[in-house]
């Protein structure tokens, strides 16, 4: 009981300093950012989030909900916990100076189509979906997976509806093409395999030279 205690609080304190972490980097300045199309999604995102690491340790430390699991759970949820973290920080240093925590975009930003966002298009989303769900199999609690589970997919839904609304008007075009070749949160299986290799030089390509509908092919970054 004592180890199972360790792993869940190692875990807890990881995702604890890496949400502190990304909330001091360096992020788009209010001075270069162009315009704001957040529509208040982020305090209910973060109040979602805070909520299922609330009930989930509570339940834990109750033992309200054991649920016995197999140990190569124990793996699986130090397994996810580094594929999360490490997904949600290459998305954060892919963007660099354009990473906000808020949906806004700076002046003259170019759409990522490359790297991690080759494949999905809210990496950052997906690794916390990731890590809450390794979380919530450490506590080996039904109440804690659920909550870990279902209040974060909550707020993950709500955030990429905003935002993906707010992408479109932005980019038009240059971003339904890419939303029609890749998945929100998990690769396009189906579309990356049916994927020319032989692209022309010059032509749209979502995964290799994405066109702005204004300035032709943009440079790839």
């Amino acid at each position: 009981m004592m180890g199972q205690h360790l792993l869940v609080f190692f875990q807890l304190g990881l995702i604890s300093l890496s949400g502190l972490l990304i909330s001091l980097s360096r992020q788009a300045s209010p001075s270069s950012t162009r315009k704001v199309m957040d529509a208040g999604t982020l305090p209910r995102f973060r109040w979602l989030i805070l909520s299922a690491l609330g009930i989930s340790l509570a339940s834990f430390m109750l033992n309200a909900a054991p649920l016995p699991l197999p140990g190569w759970a124990t793996w699986a949820s130090l397994l996810l916990l580094i594929a999360g973290l490490a997904l949600r920080w290459a998305a954060v240093r892919q963007l660099g100076n354009a990473f906000t925590t808020k949906i806004a975009f700076l002046q003259g930003q170019l759409l990522h189509t490359n790297g991690v966002f080759a494949y999905i298009r809210h990496p950052s989303y997906a690794g916390l979906l990731l890590y809450d769900l390794g979380l919530g199999l450490a506590m080996s609690d039904l109440i804690s997976i659920l909550a870990l589970t279902l209040l974060p997919a909550l707020a993950v839904y709500q955030r990429i509806a905003v935002e993906e609304r707010a992408l479109s008007q932005h980019f038009g075009p240059s971003y339904a093409r890419y939303k029609a070749a890749t998945g929100a949160l998990f690769p396009n299986l189906k579309r990356a395999l049916n994927a020319q290799p032989d692209q022309q030089e010059g032509e749209c390509n979502v995964q290799a030279n994405p066109c702005d509908e204004h300035n032709g092919p943009l440079p790839k970054r």
